[in-house]
């Protein structure tokens, strides 16, 4: 499994809901195969993830701006084919609807999992076959 973190300043309330849920999934398949942290460039790029390295990774963290596509792209080419990409954000970029065609599109042949705040951008309700859950 993969992980993108948005870790933009719109993220800065939801961090630690989005550390606590990626916590979990540390805890499966021997953790995190690659982890990235975006904002509008790259914060941070780390493989074979445990639940240690990702607090230590997350203590200096600190995000500005959003631009999410160059993000996706990147995540998409570097995460492993056989992996699930768990993408953590609230999807808040001015460039949405190529974010759209990107995500619609990745989601035909791996599958795509965004853990949503409770502020979001709604419209990610129409991206097709990508599952959208709560960060509880």
């Amino acid at each position: 499994m993969s992980v993108f973190l948005d870790v933009s300043g719109s993220m800065d309330e939801t961090m630690q809901k989005a550390v606590d849920n990626i916590s979990v999934i540390t805890q499966f398949n021997n953790g995190i195969s690659t982890f990235i942290g975006w904002d509008d460039h790259l914060k941070f790029e780390h493989y074979n993830v445990n639940n240690k390295k990702l607090h230590d990774i997350l203590n200096s963290v600190s995000g500005g701006c959003t631009d999410l596509l160059d993000g996706f792209e990147y995540f998409v080419k570097k995460s492993p084919p056989q992996d699930i990409l768990v993408i953590i954000s609230d999807l808040q970029t001015d460039n949405w609807k190529r974010c759209e065609e990107l995500l619609n599109n990745t989601a035909k042949i791996r599958t795509v999992i965004i853990g949503l705040p409770e502020y979001y951008n709604r419209c990610c309700h129409d991206l097709l076959k990508v599952i959208l859950v709560p960060l509880k």
